[in-house]
C-alpha cells in the first residue's frame, strides 16, 4: 500500500499452510485433527509506504503459519469437548512487515508474526 499526504493508512497480510475452525454450539464437539505442512513453505509480506508532506497514522502487519487449528463448544450446554490434535510442520514458515516513511508522522507501528503451529480449543457461552 502506498499512501500520499494521509491521516491513516495500513496494510495486513495472513497467510497459513492449514487452517481447521469446527465449533458446535448446541452439543458435543469431537475433533481428530492431522495437519501436515511439507510443501513449499508460508511467506508473508506486508508493506505500507508514506510519502509527501504530512502523515498521521501508518501501520504493517504479516502473520505467517504453517499449522492452524480452533475447536470451540457451548459452555453451558450438556455437551463434552474430545480432541486429538497432531501438527507436523516441515517447511519454512516467514513474515515480514515493512513501514517507509517520508515526512513528518505522529504514529508508525510494524508487526511480524511466524510460527509453526497453532491449536486453540475453548468453550463459550452463546449470546442471546
Amino acid at each position: 500500500e502506498t499512501a500520499f499526504e494521509f491521516g491513516l493508512g495500513s496494510s495486513a497480510a495472513n497467510g497459513v499452510g492449514n487452517s481447521l475452525v469446527a465449533g458446535n454450539f448446541g452439543g458435543d464437539l469431537t475433533l481428530n485433527n492431522n495437519q501436515t505442512n511439507s510443501g513449499g513453505g508460508v511467506e508473508v509480506l506486508s508493506s505500507f509506504s508514506g510519502t509527501g508532506g504530512i502523515g498521521y497514522d501508518a501501520s504493517s502487519s504479516a502473520i505467517a503459519m504453517g499449522n492452524a487449528v480452533t475447536g470451540y463448544a457451548c459452555a453451558t450446554c450438556v455437551n463434552r469437548m474430545a480432541i486429538t490434535n497432531r501438527q507436523n510442520n516441515a517447511t519454512g514458515v516467514a513474515a515480514t512487515s515493512t513501514v517507509t516513511m517520508t515526512g513528518a508522522n505522529r504514529q508508525v507501528n510494524g508487526v511480524a508474526t511466524a510460527m509453526g503451529n497453532t491449536a486453540t480449543f475453548y468453550v463459550s457461552q452463546p449470546n442471546n
